[in-house]
């Protein structure tokens, strides 16, 4: 303790004088007046700072610190440069395993593990003092790489990491529930609680050489009853549009080739096409039924139909209109209408079911096959005009009978009139008639021509 005493009295003298060069001598004996002391030539400079300490500024002299502060931690400053005091770093702290409190410094239950503490380093590779660092704890808890292009995983109970070979597929996770699924072109939709991958849509960006996959195919699976499935449904909510406005427009090289406007109105650039149909399902007509409308009963007919039932036809040179149908005329009402009344009968009138219509025409011309005249008291021949109105040739009948037969039938008889065109005062008047026939009485001489005219009735 003496010594102790004198080594510090002796410093104060030192320090507290003014710079000069003298030989310090400190007693080292166990009485004051020893004579063994200890010496080394020391040249003491600069000023005394309260609160520094003395250091060895040079080999031969002693100078006092800057002011170090209350509770700090000092650090050297090397060769020539006093010590100083840093504020407390934690990462410093951290470092030798010790917990640091609010203020920068050790917590009191820190100090006593002090004694303990081994090589202080760095965490730069996962490692620890040769142990790897778990996952709880911010790192994998492997002390080596995997091998190479090898992926980071965890082990197969879910406890630690590990490497493993990568695999081509990627799962993603929605909520709690993994993907399925990858196949090319397949698109992702939310289920609700998984992002689950379509197999009824489809996506492809372009086809090239013999490839026959469509750019968008929509196949889903319907497999309930009592709904009304849509494979499509498009659906906008119209509170302002323009008034050429499409629910729909397919084009080919920018070029509109079929459209549905907002109204329901289908517009296409070439035709429509369809099925066949038939009387019980038109190809063509109203879905609420569908057995009205028009169908195809051959590649080269087009029929109509109205509750199933024939109506018309369009043949390849023919029109056919059905029994019970007329072809009607309107000018604001229906009041003229021409229909079949029997085998080769058409009649006009102001219905369907009546003959109470005119015709009216410049000319009428008498077609079909001329009448025979062979089955009278004379002969009639060299008939000339149509089945209801021509000539013939007369023979010498002085009071004889020409029958006309072969008329086309009639529902009743025909009204029959002629006039001999070669001998005027000769005279043929009808005495008879049949559905076919008419029969005439005369006078005419040989080979007068006779006119004769056959209205049936």
């Amino acid at each position: 303790m003496r010594k102790l005493i004198a080594f510090l009295t002796s410093l104060s003298l030192l320090l507290g004088g003014t710079a000069s060069a003298q030989t310090p001598s400190i007693p080292l004996g166990p009485g004051s007046g020893s004579s063994s002391t200890l010496s080394f030539p020391t040249q003491i400079a600069g000023t005394v700072t309260s609160g520094g300490i003395p250091f060895f500024n040079m080999t031969t002299q002693i100078s006092s610190s800057a002011l170090l502060a209350a509770n700090s931690l000092m650090v050297g400053g090397g060769a020539g440069t006093g010590p100083s005091t840093t504020a407390t770093d934690p990462s410093v702290l951290t470092a030798v395993a010790n917990p640091v409190n609010g203020s920068g410094g050790l917590l009191t239950n820190a100090i006593s593990s002090l004694p303990s503490l081994t090589t202080v380093g760095t965490i730069g590779t996962g490692v620890w003092q040769g142990t790897g660092v778990g996952f709880l704890y911010g790192g994998t808890g492997l002390t080596a790489l995997g091998s190479a292009n090898a992926c980071l995983t965890t082990n197969s109970s879910a406890t630690a990491m590990a490497w493993a070979a990568c695999t081509s597929a990627v799962t993603l996770t929605v909520g709690t529930t993994a993907t399925s699924g990858g196949g090319a072109g397949r698109l992702m939709f939310d289920s609700g609680t998984t992002l689950t991958e379509s197999s009824g849509l489809l996506f492809n960006v372009s086809t090239t050489g013999s490839a026959t996959t469509a750019g968008l195919t929509v196949a889903p699976t319907w497999n309930s009853t009592g709904v009304i499935d849509a494979a499509l449904l498009v659906n906008p909510t119209n509170t302002a549009s323009g008034a050429a406005s499409l629910l729909a427009d397919f084009q080919l090289g920018g070029v509109s080739q079929a459209s549905v406007d907002k109204a329901g109105n289908v517009k296409a650039a070439a035709g429509f096409y369809g099925p066949l149909g038939s009387l019980s399902a038109t190809a063509f007509g109203d879905s609420g039924s569908v057995n009205t409308g028009m169908y195809f009963p051959s590649a080269t007919n087009i029929a109509f139909s109205i509750g199933g039932l024939a109506k018309a036809n369009l043949a390849t040179f023919t029109f056919e209109v059905f029994s019970g149908v007329s072809i009607g005329f309107n000018s604001g009402t229906l009041d003229t209408q021409m229909s079949r009344l029997s085998a080769g009968v058409t009649q006009f009138g102001t219905t369907a079911a009546n003959n109470l219509g005119s015709i009216e025409a410049a000319s009428f011309i008498s077609g079909g096959s001329h009448p025979t005249g062979t089955t009278g008291t004379c002969t009639a021949s060299g008939f000339t005009g149509g089945s209801a109105a021509g000539t013939f040739s007369a023979a010498v009948c002085s009071g004889g009978i020409f029958i006309l037969s072969g008329l086309p039938t009639a529902p009743n008889g025909y009204v029959c009139i002629a006039q001999d065109q070669t001998t005027s005062t000769d005279t043929l008047k009808q005495t008879a008639s049949s559905s076919t026939s008419c029969t005439l009485t005369s006078t005419t001489a040989a080979s007068d021509v006779v006119a004769f005219q056959a209205i049936a009735f």
